[in-house]
């Protein structure tokens, strides 16, 4: 960075309203990159539709790449908070497939970088992910694991095809939804259940679960889920300059 210290929350300032601007200023470059692409978006320009100076904005973050980075942190912090909020105590793998494509049909810019979308996120597309981190394909990786070792999933092809495949589906859905008929691109319940379902017949190992194996997936899911929500969320905040760490 430069060389320049991380911004953080003042020590002896309003830390309430400095969140409250943080959050003001990552929804106004989050809409201006949906509006205008990566590319087209300045700081300026974000901290005009903020209602802040310009300097303010490098208060919260010391470059632009770094704004960026705290709004697609904030923007996986999300999907994670709303799939752990929606799967029930009794889950798998299906449940979680199902919520996240629910949770990334609602969100443009999470479609925009499981798609790609090189017109609306630039070389942003290429930001480099937490490393290990749960809700990234590597941690859905080692949840894919867990459930292959203890056979509550297919066994006869590794984890890497198992996480491609899933990846293709989820990619194939989103990038062709324009194309699709009316009642899947339109929003509804359709696409994320025709997701989910098509990903976990890839996954499914042919036999129904006991009810031992059932409660062993719930217990591997909610550990998996916990885990990624505890992780999305020290990320964000690391991002986002909320923690004294990240001065």
């Amino acid at each position: 960075m430069n060389g320049r210290r991380r911004p953080g929350p003042p020590g002896r300032r309003d830390v309430k309203a400095w969140r409250a601007r943080t959050e003001r200023i990552l929804d106004e470059a989050a809409a201006a990159v949906l509006a205008h692409g990566y590319a087209g978006t300045s700081i300026d320009r974000v901290a005009t539709a903020a209602g802040v100076a310009k300097g303010t904005i490098y208060l919260h973050f010391p470059s632009r790449d770094a704004l960026f980075t705290a709004v697609l942190r904030r923007e996986r912090l999300a999907l994670v908070s709303d799939v752990h909020a929606a799967v029930p105590t009794v889950a798998g793998v299906h449940d979680v497939l199902l919520h996240s494509a629910r949770a990334t049909q609602r969100r443009p810019l999470l479609r925009a970088v499981i798609g790609n979308d090189l017109d609306v996120l630039g070389r942003l597309a290429h930001a480099e992910p937490v490393a290990g981190q749960q809700g990234t394909a590597r941690g859905f990786a080692a949840y894919l694991d867990a459930l292959r070792a203890t056979g509550l999933i297919r066994t006869d092809i590794p984890t890497t095809e198992l996480l491609a495949a899933v990846a293709a589906v989820l990619m194939g859905f989103l990038t062709t939804a324009p194309v699709l008929p009316a009642e899947l691109s339109a929003g509804g319940e359709r696409l994320p259940w025709l997701v989910a379902d098509s990903a976990h017949r890839l996954l499914d190992r042919g036999t129904p679960l006991s009810p031992a194996e059932a409660d062993r997936a719930a217990r591997i899911t909610a550990d998996y889920l916990t885990t990624a929500l505890a992780q999305a969320q020290a990320a964000y905040r690391l991002a986002a300059g909320l923690v004294e760490g990240a001065r």
